[in-house]
């Protein structure tokens, strides 16, 4: 009768200690959710900086690898594209700018009577520009636009063929429009 009534309890204690790591791990998988939701929710914001620089945040949304795959493809297939393995990303984000100007300025020519007025307009998928031409003004209207694509990724240390740890992060922007041209980059992570 002792043994069983041991046994009883030795089986309680296993289900209680199962039902309590299923339960943490549900409260964690449910916290994730609800932080995924908040930020989806709240989408991004645009504001200017004191020195009047455009300038926008988003809250972080964080999802496992599946996900990723299955949410975002194009931003997984921009990794593979830029040499990089998706088990190895970190972290990944894009961004799409766009710059508008108007230019108005005075032309300075030795002809003194111009009565035509000449206009001009140029396309393609990263740059409309057009323009118009009259009399001793110049009117012209340009619209850039760029996608940015950024890409954490882990530096496995290696020894022979063997790959372990992490010897540090990488980070890689990949632009959309074949015009763009980088000045620096820089990747700060605080800890």
């Amino acid at each position: 009768m002792e043994k069983i009534l041991i046994r009883i309890i030795a089986l309680l204690v296993i289900i209680i200690a199962f039902c309590i790591i299923r339960m943490g791990r549900d409260k964690a998988e449910n916290k994730l959710l609800n932080e995924s939701n908040e930020t989806l929710m709240s989408s991004f914001e645009t504001y200017k900086t004191k020195k009047s620089l455009n300038a926008i945040k988003a809250r972080r949304l964080l999802i496992d690898r599946d996900d990723l795959k299955s949410d975002y493809p194009s931003l997984v297939e921009t990794a593979k594209d830029a040499g990089i393995k998706p088990r190895r990303i970190k972290s990944i984000s894009d961004l799409s700018t766009t710059t508008r100007y108007e230019i108005v300025t005075k032309i300075r020519d030795s002809v003194v009577y111009i009565d035509t007025i000449k206009c001009f307009n140029s396309v393609d998928p990263w740059l409309k520009a057009s323009g118009c031409i009259k009399k001793d003004t110049i009117l012209l209207s340009y619209k850039s636009q760029d996608t940015l694509v950024q890409i954490i990724s882990r530096v496995p240390k290696k020894w022979w063929f063997f790959r372990y740890g992490t010897k540090g992060f990488n980070q890689t922007i990949v632009s959309k429009n074949p015009n763009t041209e980088f000045e620096y980059l820089r990747f700060i992570e605080v800890k």
